[in-house]
């Protein structure tokens, strides 16, 4: 029987950064930042942030990172960073549970099903991204943010509150962010992270599960993002390497794939807030 063990390879892999599987209200529309359609959180992918614009009147409420979420009359910006999905409200409220975010603030959903929070934005650095000339169907967003943003420049002028320089899709600064999301802004990653599950041995067993059917499915690109990260560049996995991790799955794809794999033994190891397969053998 022939053993892998991750440490003995080196690699990374970028991954774009894809939101949990989302059940959308229908009365909504989004729209990407350049105002084309856009089909919602469920195909979200790296960098992706779109707006989220209400038709009709009516609450509605939708399933985002593995929470249901009551929006009511809300006009927002929904994206995420490597850590939280948010969703940026400039009209209307959007609300987790007990934690509700208006206009000006946005509601930080956690993954393992952790309690949401929420933080205020800076309206009018949000406002800046669509340029001096919005596209007409975002026209409407751009005039709440930026009504949001005078009332955020009184505040300040008042000594009300200071201007934040959170970032709410870089929080920990661009290369920070950048780095880690290619760790777990995998989507297979991010898939379980945002389950809602938060029992450390029901994530190890839901890694295992998925790592497995990657095997039997001769899917080396979803194993390739389960695989044990730390040989591979640890917290960055930016570097080019993700070409070797993915040779790698390939080789146990072709070792261990297809009806053998119900007979392959897997090993986990943690890494960061996760766990990833250290081994197959």
């Amino acid at each position: 029987m022939h053993g892998f063990s991750a440490a003995r390879q080196a690699g990374v892999i970028v991954a774009s950064l894809a939101f949990a599987a989302c059940s959308l209200p229908a009365q909504a529309q989004y729209y990407s930042l350049d105002g084309a359609r856009h089909s919602g959180p469920a195909t979200a992918e790296s960098g992706t942030r779109f707006v989220r614009l209400p038709d009709g009147a009516a609450p509605a409420s939708a399933v985002l990172a593995g929470r249901s979420v009551l929006f009511d009359g809300t006009s927002a910006m929904i994206g995420a960073s490597s850590d939280a999905v948010f969703v940026a409200v400039a009209r209307g409220s959007a609300k987790a549970g007990d934690v509700k975010a208006g206009p000006g603030e946005a509601l930080m959903l956690q993954p393992y099903g952790r309690s949401p929070s929420v933080v205020s934005f800076d309206a009018g650095r949000m406002a800046a991204m669509f340029g001096p000339q919005p596209p007409e169907t975002l026209q409407g967003f751009v005039a709440d943010l930026a009504a949001i943003a005078d009332e955020q420049s009184v505040g300040i002028f008042f000594g009300l509150y200071q201007r934040t320089l959170f970032d709410l899709q870089n929080p920990g600064g661009p290369r920070i962010e950048g780095g880690r999301a290619s760790v777990m802004g995998a989507p297979e990653v991010v898939r379980i992270r945002y389950s809602g599950v938060s029992d450390p041995a029901q994530i190890e067993a839901m890694v295992i599960e998925r790592a497995r059917a990657a095997l039997v499915a001769r899917d080396a690109n979803a194993l390739a993002q389960l695989l044990d990260p730390a040989p591979y560049g640890g917290d960055d996995l930016s570097g080019g390497g993700d070409e070797a991790r993915l040779l790698v799955a390939r080789e146990l794809t072709a070792q261990y794939g297809g009806q053998a794999a119900r007979n392959a033994t897997l090993r986990t190891r943690p890494f960061s807030d996760f766990v990833f397969v250290s081994s197959v053998e």
